[in-house]
């Protein structure tokens, strides 16, 4: 079930479908709430982008810092976004 939602999301955020977005944030909402790394992962990608969600940088930084014990893609995903927020 877990990895079926973390799917659902990657096939979304790669969709033209309309409420796509709204639809891939729905589909991982109770993961990010678990603390699941993946799903934190891809919502800090929502929120750094601004899909799905109100584009947040600081909620990004969040999910991504949550995320980064578990994910070394995280870890880096925080570091570039850090980047982007210090320029």
């Amino acid at each position: 079930n877990r990895w079926a939602k973390i799917e659902l999301f990657d096939l979304l955020w790669d969709s033209d479908i309309p409420d796509a977005g709204r639809d891939m944030v729905q589909a991982i909402s109770d993961l990010v709430r678990s603390g699941e790394a993946n799903a934190l992962e891809r919502m800090g990608r929502a929120y750094r982008d601004g899909k799905g969600v109100e584009k947040d940088l600081k909620k990004a930084e969040e999910m991504f810092s949550k995320a980064s014990a578990k994910s070394g893609t995280a870890k880096r995903e925080l570091a570039a976004l850090r980047e982007i927020m210090n320029d």
